[in-house]
């Protein structure tokens, strides 16, 4: 059936789109689905960043992820030799740059710089590494490479102020962010039949990195703005109103802005402490489209989220 589902594949698509959608469909491990998560993952950087010998790296894991992933402590006899992960990752990135130099993709220069860079492994892109484009005058290059602190930068090029781009899960924003991430892991959750109050804190963790890890798009009605004000209010406890009985927590408040006749739920406060999140898991995303995907529209409930058809 697969062989048959490949052929109409290729008839409908020419080579190169077949090859974007492998790239970034293909699972590399440690939950990566495709390479730009991968290359975030095992070598901390942005996918334009990698070298060729990276990139055969990534491509060596693709025949067996738990095999041949670089972390992995366990040593097997791979080739005659005990190897642990990196060993048996290292003897298939020789490979490919071999096939690579025979087939004329490499020079034999370009191959032996391959060969001999040492594989330094790291996992999560540092703030400083991650790539930033000017909206002035198009200038493009790592963090570093421009001037300022936190994220707001200026352009080394126009001076034009920048603001650094990152993942909406990079950062743990506000109550707001955090309601919607565990809401959305509850509808994955229910959409395998499970209950999220009935999940261990391991079953709920792998609902959260799917969502860190899945290439999601979630739209919501936040305005960071607005919300900022409202969080400012909530993290002073001298602003919260109390209630009769000091006993009682002062329940969860909402406020709503209008814009255009049209009433938008804003900002969320959740009362005096946030949602309980493994965070750690949610600061370091490798978001992962080669090819863009297809957004993934989220609406609170009651309403259901609705995923766009994949083909395009």
């Amino acid at each position: 059936m697969e062989i048959f589902r490949a052929q109409i594949f290729e008839r409908e698509y020419d080579k190169d789109l077949i090859m974007e959608y492998y790239l970034n469909e293909i699972y590399l491990g440690r939950g990566c689905y495709g390479v730009k998560s991968a290359a975030a993952e095992y070598f901390g950087k942005e996918l334009r960043n990698l070298t060729t010998a990276e990139c055969a790296s990534l491509i060596s894991i693709t025949n067996n992820p738990s095999l041949f992933n670089p972390y992995s402590e366990s040593v097997y006899m791979y080739k005659g030799e005990e190897r642990d992960g990196a060993g048996r990752n290292r003897y298939r990135q020789l490979n490919v740059l071999s096939e690579m130099l025979d087939q004329g993709y490499l020079t034999q220069e370009e191959y032996d710089a391959a060969v001999a860079q040492e594989m330094v492994f790291k996992e999560g892109i540092d703030d400083a590494d991650r790539w930033t484009i000017c909206d002035n005058c198009g200038y493009e290059n790592t963090r570093s490479h421009f001037t300022g602190e936190g994220d707001t930068c200026y352009c080394p090029q126009c001076g034009e102020q920048v603001a650094v781009s990152t993942d909406a899960s990079q950062h743990i924003y506000s109550w707001f962010v955090d309601a919607v991430i565990v809401d959305f892991a509850s509808y994955l959750a229910d959409q395998d039949g499970k209950v999220w109050d009935d999940l261990s804190t391991n079953d709920q963790s792998i609902y959260l990195n799917r969502i860190q890890k899945g290439g999601y798009h979630i739209y919501t009605t936040l305005d960071m703005d607005v919300q900022k004000q409202v969080d400012a209010v909530y993290t002073d406890l001298s602003n919260i109103p109390t209630t009769r009985s000091e006993q009682q927590p002062s329940p969860p408040s909402w406020s709503s802005t209008t814009r255009r006749a049209t009433w938008l739920l804003c900002p969320a406060a959740w009362g005096r402490r946030r949602l309980s999140l493994p965070t750690t898991r949610l600061r370091r995303r490798s978001s992962r489209p080669v090819l863009p995907r297809s957004p993934f529209p989220f609406t609170p409930r009651p309403l259901s989220p609705v995923r766009s058809p994949r083909r395009r």
